[in-house]
This record gives structure tokens, C-alpha cells and sequence, in this order.
């Protein structure tokens, strides 16, 4: 995240949460500092957080750093009514659908690639637990 960085929230902002997996993303326009004091620098985030036992335990972000990409969000105003819609559970496409229709519409899909990274990270991580007490 860098030293020193301070966001500021802007216009455009959508936040998703999967309470069973104890997840939330952000997906905004953000105000950045800029290397001048008293002077920012608009920008596209994505974040993701992940939280076990009431403790962050993963953080992801992506910033896009793009004066236009930033100022065409924000004037959408707000996000499409239909991603504040909640879906009927009865309704719901399960997540291994979800994942096999994404691969099957995008063969250039990483999706399987990303979670194969996350499994590793994850096994990792809980490999280094394993000997913290050694």
C-alpha cells in the first residue's frame, strides 16, 4: 500500500459483502495524495478483505492510476441498479457455475489460475503458522 498513501472515498462506490465467507469488496473512484503537498490524484480501486475470527486475514487491492478511467466512473454517478439488487436465494447460480460459465464464455479466463494462486498462498501461509512457535 505503500508508505504514507492516503485515500479519500469519492463519488462512485459499491460494496459487496459474502457474509458465509466472511469477505467485502470495494470497487470506487478514490482521491489519492499526490507527490505535492495539498494536491491529489483521482484513481479506479478495487479491494477485497477476508476476515477469520474477527481478524483481517487477507487483503487484496488494485488501483488503477488513470485520470480518465476515474472521471468516466464517476460519471456514472452510481453503480447499475441491478448490482444493488438482491437475487432470491432460489435464483442463485451456485459458485461452481458461476466459475464453469466463466471459463466456458472466456477461455483466456485466469480464474482457474487465480484460485490455484490463492490455494498456494494459502498453504503457504498456514505452512509459516505451522513453525511461528519454533
Amino acid at each position: 500500500m505503500g508508505s504514507g498513501t492516503q485515500w479519500r472515498q469519492r463519488d462512485f462506490r459499491l460494496f459487496v459483502t459474502d457474509v458465509a465467507s466472511g469477505e467485502v469488496a470495494f470497487i470506487g473512484t478514490i482521491r489519492e495524495e499526490a507527490r505535492n503537498p495539498g494536491q491529489t490524484t483521482p484513481a479506479v480501486m478495487a479491494l477485497r478483505l477476508k476476515v477469520v475470527n474477527r481478524q483481517i486475514a487477507e487483503i487484496e487491492t488494485f488501483v488503477v492510476r488513470n485520470d480518465r478511467a476515474a472521471a468516466n466512473i464517476e460519471k456514472l454517478g452510481q453503480p447499475n441498479h441491478l448490482f444493488l439488487q438482491t437475487i432470491p436465494e432460489g435464483e442463485r447460480a451456485s459458485r461452481a457455475d458461476l466459475i464453469s460459465h466463466n471459463e466456458a464464455t472466456n477461455p483466456d479466463s485466469q480464474c482457474a489460475g487465480y484460485a490455484v494462486i490463492r490455494k498456494n498462498l494459502r498453504r503457504r501461509a498456514a505452512y509459516e503458522r505451522s513453525w511461528s512457535h519454533v
